[in-house]
């Protein structure tokens, strides 16, 4: 055992300890299991397993003496010995060797390796493998004409088979996993593999050859050391190779690897910069902040080798794939490969922005990892670092350097959107460099939105202006998007501009809304309806009024529909807007000089003198609007509005009128409609208008119930009729009061007064309208009223009469069906009073003392008085029974609760009574009977043919009940609860929700006696209950035969019913229980005589 002095690389080897008994023979190969401290030696004598550093012997695996060469595979613990022609398979289990198995081969083995379940044999002249589970031996190919087999063992798990000069690397499957071997200068006479290398022993020299870079056949290293046969490698991880002869005194020598670093540094020299970055790649991870500086610097190397080279791509990766943000500096090419090469740069720059926002988050919950197999995970980690290790400052220089890099390279690229996206967003660009390089190519769009984006609105507005109203007068003509901003779309884009900027800068918006409005009255009107918050009209109004009055108008109409406005304060303000208008109007005699956008004009001229819609739609006349909103509104100043409202102008008349209606100054307003505009129509509709709303206020309806004079008619506004009558009667002839008196009334208007009395006498007192009119108007002429007013009256008394008979016979219907309820009930009270009389004295059923009905008040209670009884069978979790009596009737209401055990006992045999028989009624034996049958039993319980009410029911209903009660004895409970899911009407059960209710009873039956759960003989009862006709005399000794040959065990009941019960309780009714009930229920019920 020699020794090495690590901390002198030249230093001497020593002998620091001997081992004479180590073996008897010459040894011929040493293998160590590092994880076991195992050392696997092999001699004439066999295979040996030592402890380490004991070197004592651990055990011996037989049946190896004569073996020349093994193979140890670690995963498996599994040995692989060749002795002559054989091979022997062993298995190591911590103690000793376990023989497998023993196969032939065809020659003698000179090299083996394993590879995944197999094991692959040099034989002098061909390779094979033997698979490890079966045996099976496949042939390769030869081993070359040197004839020497040599097999190298790699890190990844492939095996190295050398063929002559060529060496093909075989997969973990036996195939060979690559399409290009390596190559030598000669054949090698042994190798060894040590990370990332292959050392090949060759006749004159030793070669040095990558594994992963196979293709770069110049990737080798030529050490002059002849005659070296013997290969091994150091088992610790520093790499050492061991080379010794055979042959020659020639002594063993060490073939020490350089350090990782300087061998990346060299291939780098060398222009290998993707082998350095694999190299580097390598160094240990105790040297992480070293094999970052070394990525770093190879990843810039490659990226300014790859940028030159106008690999742009590959080149940006490199970059990106360095820790450090300062780059040195590249020549810019030219011409299109600028281009070419900024559209590489830009995806670079953009991830580089999201590294920069991710280190504004909190990194103080993050641990900092003091190792990272990963080269790529540790470059983010270090990226991130030193990012977060940036002052505020520092943070936003280069936040801003990289963003107005994004916008010049977006520049250069074509005009997609994603400039104006970006600039939308928040970003750093520098404005000074960023507006510069934006209006030097006329993208005043993605100026307008940097501008935004840095809250100068007041720029961006003139810019917008400027775009809007006089686009050449810019230094540059607008590109791009920026083109489109001429005429009204810039002008909508300021109305953007402005809303997004909300009512807080009001300044800013007086000082554009001005051109906004003149340049497109319908954007200016968007703009105040949208702002949030708004703006309030007292802000709007004048400069609306200074700048497009027309516009106040509809401002106010759309700030009042939209809640913006109040109407109490400013109705009044929009009725003198509408007055205004209109007498703007009148004043210019219809012209458009004032009113055309109010009547929907389509042309105007912008501020430039060009030609533009004004996208206003016509809108109704201001004096109609002023109309319909003094009728409308609740909160018109009516004397204040009165004032201005010109008295003269035929026009406003009707306006004057609505705003005396409101004063409650009927008389003048009806005048002005019949005198001065000689418009009865109008008239009219007032009085209407009137009258409706009195009614709408003390809650009656419009028609001919509105005509009772005693309440309706003493009303004020009710009067409004006879006020019109006698504003028609008056003569309008400027006569004197005093002169009128003895003349006859204006003969011109008795026709309307009559056509008024005609339409209206529903709503107009006659008595009081009669003494309206003078006595010289002739009889003729009221004819009409009279006709009317008597019409009406003859009207009134018919449907007073017609009310009164309806209201009697519905009083008598009432009483019908009083009566008819009174009857079914005591019906059914002697009905129930007979069936208990006609059991009376029979055994089994109760006694009954007396029975009969009480008045007490209003009410009639019934009552019986029988014998007292114990508890049903349904509180003792009993079951029913059926049968017949001699007075052949037929129960329909077989249920656990309507059978009651003594009251001294339990026993069903010492006595059972059966009670509730208001269901029960005599059987039918006839196929056809005319007798009628109302259902009111049990549904969960009852027979299918009660249920149905399709024909008079018979004893098949009540045998069949008797089944679904013995089947709760035997549950429990009954296994459905059919009537939960369905609501009874009032009338009782529909017949669809009674087949619905059958079908599914049906259903759950089949479902309990598929699963076993019913017993045998409950299931024979209710097949012979189900083959009975409704009119068909039972076989009362068939059904005891039945009942007698029960059979049956507890372990037949469903686990959710055996659980309803403790083990050690006995069945509440047994086998035994069920005859003694028959039994005693058969004493009762005998069958009918013939």
């Amino acid at each position: 055992m020699i020794a090495h002095d690590g901390t002198n690389p030249d230093g001497q080897w020593q002998v620091t300890k001997a081992y004479k008994n180590f073996g008897q023979r010459r040894i011929l190969q040493l293998r160590v299991w590092k994880s076991k401290n195992l050392l696997f030696s092999l001699s004439d004598e066999g295979v040996n397993a030592h402890h380490l550093p004991a070197f004592k012997l651990a055990c011996q695996a037989n049946r190896t003496r004569g073996a020349n060469r093994f193979a140890f595979d670690e995963t498996r613990a599994m040995l692989c010995v060749a002795a002559k022609r054989r091979l022997i398979l062993l298995h190591y289990n911590g103690n000793e060797f376990v023989e497998l198995k023993e196969l032939g081969l065809p020659d003698r083995v000179m090299a083996m390796g394993w590879c995944g379940d197999n094991v692959c044999l040099g034989f002098q002249r061909e390779y094979a493998t033997v698979h490890a589970n079966t045996g099976a031996l496949s042939e390769l190919f030869s081993s070359g004409k040197a004839g020497t087999p040599v097999i190298t063992q790699l890190a990844s798990g492939e095996l190295l088979l050398a063929k002559d000069n060529i060496g093909i690397f075989i997969g973990t499957d036996g195939k060979p996993s690559r399409k290009v071997g390596l190559t030598w200068s000669d054949a090698p006479l042994a190798a060894v593999y040590s990370h990332p290398y292959v050392i090949a022993l060759l006749p004159n020299h030793i070669e040095v050859r990558s594994a992963q870079h196979i293709s770069q056949q110049g990737l080798a290293q030529v050490l002059p050391v002849k005659g070296m046969d013997v290969v091994g490698q150091n088992p610790s991880s520093s790499g050492d190779v061991f080379v010794a002869s055979s042959s020659s005194d020639l002594g063993i020598r060490r073939l020490a690897p350089f350090p990782f670093a300087d061998q990346a540094s060299a291939l780098a020299e060398r222009g290998e910069f993707g082998a350095a970055l694999e190299l580097a790649a390598l160094i240990p991870s105790t040297q992480a902040k070293a094999r970052r500086t070394l990525n770093d610097t190879l990843h810039i190397q490659y990226g300014h080798h790859l940028f030159a080279s106008k690999e742009y791509d590959e080149a940006m990766a490199h970059f990106g794939m360095c820790s450090r943000y300062k780059l040195t500096d590249v020549a810019e090419p030219k011409g299109k490969e600028y281009k070419k090469a900024v559209s590489v740069l830009l995806p670079y720059l953009l991830s580089h922005r999201t590294r920069l926002a991710s280190v504004e988050q909190d990194y103080d919950d993050e641990e900092e990892a003091a190792e990272s197999t990963s080269t790529e995970e540790e470059r983010r980690h270090d990226t991130t670092a030193e990012l977060s290790g940036l002052t505020a400052e520092q943070h936003a220089q280069l936040a801003e350097a990289v963003d107005t890099a994004i916008l010049k390279a977006m520049l250069e690229m074509d005009d997609t959107g994603a400039l104006l996206r970006f600039v939308q967003r928040p970003n750093q660009v520098s404005l000074a460099d960023g507006e510069t390089a934006l209006r030097a190519v006329g993208r005043y769009s993605e100026l307008v939105a940097l501008y935004q984006s840095r809250g100068r609105y007041e720029a961006a507005l003139d810019l917008l202006r400027s775009l809007a109203l006089a686009p050449g007068e810019l230094s540059v003509a607008p590109q791009g998007a920026s083109a489109e901003l001429a005429g009204l779309t810039g002008v909508w884009a300021a109305v953007k501009c402005l809303v997004s900027v909300g009512s807080k800068h009001v300044d800013l918006i007086k000082a554009h809304a001005r051109w906004i409005v003149r340049a497109d009255p319908e954007a200016g009107l968007e703009m105040f309806t949208e702002m949030r918050p708004a703006l309030p009209p007292e802000t709007v109004l004048p400069i609306l009024t200074n700048e497009v009055p027309t516009l106040c108008a509809p401002y106010l109409e759309a700030a009042l529909e939209m809640g913006l406005a109040s109407p109490a304060k400013f109705h009044n303000e929009l009725a003198l807007i509408y007055l205004r208008m209109a007498k703007e109007r009148r004043d210019s005699d219809g012209g458009a000089s004032t009113s055309g956008m109010e009547e929907g004009r389509d042309e105007g001229k912008a501020s430039n003198g060009q030609p533009q819609k004004t996208h206003l739609p016509a809108r109704q006349d201001p004096l109609q609007r002023l109309k319909d909103l003094i009728v409308k509104s609740q909160h018109i100043d009516a004397k204040r509005i009165l004032l201005v409202v010109p008295s003269e102008d035929q026009r406003f008349l009707e306006v004057r009128a609505l705003l005396l209606e409101h004063l409650g100054r009927h008389q003048e307003a009806l005048e002005i409609y019949v005198h001065q505009m000689k418009d009865p129509r109008l008239a009219e509709a007032y009085c209407d208008r009137m009258y409706e709303a009195a009614a709408k206020q003390k809650g009656q309806q419009s028609g001919a119930q509105m005509a009772a004079w005693s309440g309706l008619a003493s009303q004020p506004n009710y009067d409004m009729y006879l006020a019109l009558i006698q504003v028609y009667l008056e003569r309008q002839d400027n006569v004197p009061d005093s002169a009128r008196k003895g003349r006859a009334p204006d003969s011109s208007n008795w026709e309307a007064v009559a056509r008024l009395l005609s339409r209206k006498h529903d709503r107009i007192d006659s008595l009081h309208a009669l003494d309206l009119l003078p006595g010289e108007v002739p009889l003729k002429a009221a004819l009409p009223f009279l006709e009317g007013a008597l019409r009406a009256g003859g009207e009134k008394r018919r449907n007073s009469a017609v009310v009164k008979s309806l209201r009697r016979s519905e009083n008598l219907q009432l009483r019908e069906e009083d009566e008819k309820d009174v009857l079914e009930e005591l019906q059914l009270a002697r009905r129930r009073a007979s069936a208990i009389t006609d059991f009376h004295g029979a055994t089994g059923i109760p006694q009954v003392y007396s029975s009969g009905s009480v008045e007490v008040g209003d009410c009639t209670h019934h009552y019986i008085i029988m014998q007292r009884l114990g508890s049903n069978l349904d509180a003792l979790i009993r079951q029913d029974v059926i049968s017949k009596s001699n007075f052949a009737k037929v129960h329909l209401d077989i249920k656990p609760g309507n059978f009651c055990m003594h009251h001294k006992s339990r026993d069903p045999a010492e006595g059972v009574y059966i009670i509730d028989f208001g269901g029960a009624r005599r059987a039918t034996w006839a196929e056809d009977t005319d007798d009628e049958y109302v259902y009111f039993g049990t549904a969960d319980y009852s027979g299918s043919i009660a249920m149905l009410q399709q024909m008079m029911p018979g004893p098949s209903d009540d045998i069949e009940s008797l089944c679904y009660s013995f089947l709760h004895m035997w549950n429990n409970e009954l296994p459905w609860k059919v009537t939960e899911k369905f609501e009874m009407e009032e009338d009782g059960w529909t017949v669809e929700d009674i087949v619905k209710m059958l079908e599914l009873r049906k259903e759950k039956w089949k479902e309990l006696c598929h699963e076993k759960v019913i017993p045998l003989f409950l299931q024979q009862l209710h097949q012979y209950a189900m083959s009975l006709k409704t009119y068909e005399m039972p076989d009362y000794r068939h059904i005891r035969r039945i009942i007698n040959s029960a059979q049956f065990t507890p372990l037949q009941q469903p686990a959710h019913a055996r659980t309803k019960r403790r083990a050690s309780e006995p069945a509440a009714v047994g086998p035994r229980d069920y005859k003694r009930l028959y039994t005693a229920v058969e004493a009762h019920w005998l069958q009918p005589e013939e």
